[in-house]
């Protein structure tokens, strides 16, 4: 994964966003993944620099990467960004902004995104708390 100044931003990102995701694409090794980066998310949130760290984490197993790579590709979950821009997908590596509606955990290591307002978000894992909608990756 590239880890410029960028990217920084975007791969944390990823991070918070593919939580939601863990069970789905990393079977039983999900909880421990889950750990790891909210314990890196942690650590950047207090001013540790973990671009390499967290790129590393995010690199294994390969369904893990390749959703990270799509998340990056995309701009969000492509479960999310796909659907709302219908019939309509951009040229490859062409970041679009998600339709999305995005929600995050005030503690700032977990977001999840939706289209519509059908589901009620979850809570954060980490925290216990509400997650709140936000206009911006933060």
């Amino acid at each position: 994964m590239n880890d410029n100044a960028s990217t920084d931003g975007l791969l944390a990102e990823a991070a918070r966003a593919v939580r939601p995701y863990l069970s789905e694409l990393v079977g039983g090794e999900a909880t421990q993944i889950d750990t790891e980066i909210a314990s890196l998310l942690e650590s950047a949130r207090t001013g540790t620099d973990v671009t390499e760290a967290l790129s590393a984490r995010l690199e294994w197993p390969a369904a893990l990467r390749d959703w990270v790579a799509a998340f990056l590709d995309l701009g969000g979950p492509v479960d999310v960004v796909r659907p709302a821009l219908r019939s309509y997908y951009p040229l490859p590596g062409a970041r679009q902004e998600s339709l999305a509606r995005r929600f995050a955990c005030p503690e700032g290591d977990y977001v999840w995104y939706s289209v519509g307002m059908a589901r009620r978000p979850p809570e954060c894992p980490t925290h216990n708390l509400r997650l709140v909608p936000v206009d911006a990756p933060g």
